[in-house]
């Protein structure tokens, strides 16, 4: 009898100790997926002369964060998104009027005022868009926020599954937008990106089952390098046939998620090791990175290295801003240990 106990309890553990370590490889996966992510955001708006040329390998990297987001803060058990939502909007301001300073800044270096522009038009596109007036890339964060707080009403009146249906008819309204060559910011806002992107990454943890079944590791790998490619076909596509360049493609959704699962199912791959922080560095790269650009661009000593004729642009400002990133929340860390 006390042998079936020690058995049992062994049993128990040994099941309880693989489910932390299969837990704390996907967590690792999925940070090394947004260190990548992030890397193909720098490539998309750090100019260089071979920018356009792998703009369709990168156009996953959005949508991938909203299907993260989906995937951790989605439909499982009740989610404390007032928490989040703080989080996000505390972000979103922090980082709004950091580069309002900076536009301000040179506005009165260039002798002009940002009180001449048109506020209500500008207030409108911010509101309903988020289109951020002082800098372009700040619509990620007022999306993610709006996602949030729809999140946080879906799941208090229980209504996940009735929204997954809103799935295809997001994304179908968002790609044929695009295709009548409708302005950027009426196609990339919280509505035709974060929402959908975010319900497929609660879709795929909720309803993991139903692709475990026939998905084995080497169909999955198979799947991301065919997807992989499959964005340039449909660059081609869309530019020879229908005239649409510069604009997002459906392959690279599909891509997201098919990294997202590769993520979760796949063994892990790279090295266990992974920053402290991950996700604030990814996230402080993100707002930061057009930022130490523009410096690169105006300083005369180093301007060359900002210039979209140096190949090496994107990589010395991704290197350059992880690194004032993660030096900047170990001097945080410490101030805040000593103050304890």
């Amino acid at each position: 009898m006390m042998q079936k106990q020690m058995k049992t309890i062994d049993t128990t553990n040994m099941c309880s100790h693989l489910q932390k370590k299969a837990k704390k490889c996907r967590l690792a996966n999925i940070d090394w997926l947004r260190i990548w992510a992030m890397i193909a955001v720098v490539f998309i708006h750090i100019d260089a002369f071979y920018t356009y040329s792998i703009l369709p390998a990168t156009r996953f990297a959005v949508p991938l964060y909203f299907m993260i987001a989906g995937y951790f803060l989605g439909e499982h058990g009740k989610r404390n998104y007032r928490k989040y939502i703080l989080t996000a909007f505390k972000v979103f301001i922090g980082a709004t009027l950091f580069y309002g300073a900076v536009e301000i800044a040179e506005s009165l270096y260039n002798h002009t005022s940002i009180l001449e522009w048109s506020w209500g038009k500008i207030l409108v596109k911010w509101m309903l868009f988020n289109v951020n007036p002082f800098h372009y890339h700040l619509w990620f964060l007022g999306a993610y926020l709006y996602v949030l707080c729809i999140a946080a009403l879906v799941d208090n009146l229980n209504l996940w599954k009735w929204m997954y249906w809103l799935i295809i008819p997001l994304l179908i309204a968002r790609f044929g937008l695009q295709c009548i060559d409708m302005p950027a910011f009426v196609t990339r806002n919280f509505l035709f990106i974060g929402l959908p992107c975010f319900l497929v990454g609660s879709w795929l943890r909720n309803n993991s089952q139903m692709y475990k079944d026939f998905l084995s590791n080497r169909k999955i790998f198979v799947a991301c390098v065919l997807c992989a490619c499959l964005p340039f076909v449909e660059d081609y596509c869309l530019s020879r046939y229908i005239g649409v360049q510069y604009g997002d493609f459906c392959t690279s959704y599909i891509f997201a998620a098919l990294l997202l699962v590769s993520a979760v199912e796949l063994p892990q791959i790279l090295p266990q090791y992974i920053p402290q922080y991950t996700r604030d560095i990814v996230l402080g790269v993100y707002i930061f990175h057009p930022f130490v650009h523009f410096v690169y661009r105006h300083i005369p000593v180093v301007n060359e290295w900002g210039s979209p004729d140096s190949w090496l642009a994107p990589v010395i400002v991704f290197i350059t801003t992880w690194v004032f990133c993660v030096i900047t929340l170990n001097i945080l860390s410490i101030i805040k240990q000593n103050k304890i």
